[in-house]
């Protein structure tokens, strides 16, 4: 995934197929972003964006974001 740059991190934030929320310990808001981008190379490409969300500006934080093929990583299940 060496080529893969931040506009697909970019494109998953603004774009995103999925959002999943949900609430850490210290009751911050864990907000992932999911995109497919089925046309990568030969296989389904996903790229996962993890942000902290601020409650009262919704403001996003990026925590992490990475590239995978692996679907188990974005199933809800």
């Amino acid at each position: 995934f060496k080529e893969i740059g931040t506009e697909y991190r970019e494109d998953t934030i603004q774009a995103a197929d999925e959002i999943w929320k949900s609430q850490d310990m210290h009751g911050g808001v864990i907000v992932t972003f999911i995109k497919e981008f089925p046309d990568y190379d030969t296989k389904s490409l996903f790229y996962i964006a993890v942000t902290l969300e601020d409650p009262s500006s919704q403001v996003h934080t990026l925590l992490f974001s990475f590239p995978t093929n692996d679907e188990s990583l974005v199933d809800p299940c």
